[in-house]
């Protein structure tokens, strides 16, 4: 998990800042207000899979207390640190169109959404799903679904599907996503790259996963980048935004780091969430 205070220019943890050039943002006066800030956390809850003893392998996910104690940690971090924005990664959400079998598990987005419910049943908070697809995936025969939330935690596949969750405090006025892997006959992998824009901020907020391989490995990942990059940027000069805080999975290991894209309108922030 990460989390930054995002303002211009600012780069941090596994997050990076798309904006407008520098000169457009000076020292705060009546002529040159002060830039807008977002408090972001980026975290990967981890439910996609991986054997016990391999590096994919993801604790914490197995049982509905463990998953519902994450939930509640996500909680405990947006009011402690008063947050206006968290995307998850791996996460067990709803895509428009499924519907969950009843008595199945609720899934993360449905714990999170019901924990930011104020007093009243209102909230203060909007959410943007988008599935991702798993390269092995032969059982789920609906591809613009994406594939089920695995294990009893998640009812076998009866609570949702696993994917990229976007949280924002306020009202969405735009969202959008794309698949990020080039598209090939190696397997059937879908990582998508999700945009928001929030009614009346200049920040828009991004979320995304990368495949988490060498060059070597998967020839993909160059791609995959570059179409996150140009992704990102194009949402946010197609909605006027002045800034894109952009947060993810990306990896560490340095045989497997991408290369950087520096731009006039930012960069991209390479490490693990």
């Amino acid at each position: 998990m990460r989390f930054t205070k995002l303002l211009t220019g600012a780069l941090a943890g596994g997050m990076a800042l798309f904006g407008l050039p520098a000169t457009t943002a000076t020292a705060a006066d009546a002529w040159n207000p002060a830039p807008p800030t977002m408090t972001m956390a980026s975290w990967n809850l981890c439910i996609a899979g991986g054997k016990r003893g391999e590096d994919s392998f993801c604790p914490s996910r197995l049982t509905t207390t463990e998953t519902a104690e994450k939930v509640d940690q996500i909680v405990a971090l947006i009011r402690e640190r008063n947050l206006d924005a968290v995307v998850l990664q791996e996460a067990c959400g709803v895509p428009e169109g499924f519907v969950p079998t009843p008595g199945a598990p609720a899934s993360d987005q449905k714990r999170l959404m019901t924990k930011l419910q104020n007093a009243d049943g209102t909230t203060d908070w909007s959410f943007y799903f988008t599935p991702l697809t798993r390269g092995d995936d032969a059982l789920d025969p609906v591809e613009d679904m994406g594939s089920h939330c695995q294990g009893d935690a998640y009812g076998k596949g009866g609570s949702g599907k696993v994917g990229n969750l976007i949280a924002v405090k306020g009202e969405i006025s735009a969202a959008d996503q794309i698949n990020g892997v080039p598209v090939t006959t190696k397997d059937k992998l879908r990582l998508p790259v999700q945009c928001v824009a929030v009614e009346g901020k200049s920040i828009g907020v991004c979320n995304t996963h990368i495949i988490a391989k060498t060059y070597a490995e998967d020839s993909r990942v160059q791609g995959q980048i570059k179409n996150v990059r140009d992704f990102v940027q194009g949402f946010r000069a197609r909605h006027q935004l002045q800034f894109i805080a952009l947060g993810g999975v990306t990896s560490t290991v340095p045989s497997r780091r991408p290369q950087s894209y520096p731009t006039r309108t930012g960069s991209w922030s390479n490490s693990r969430s």
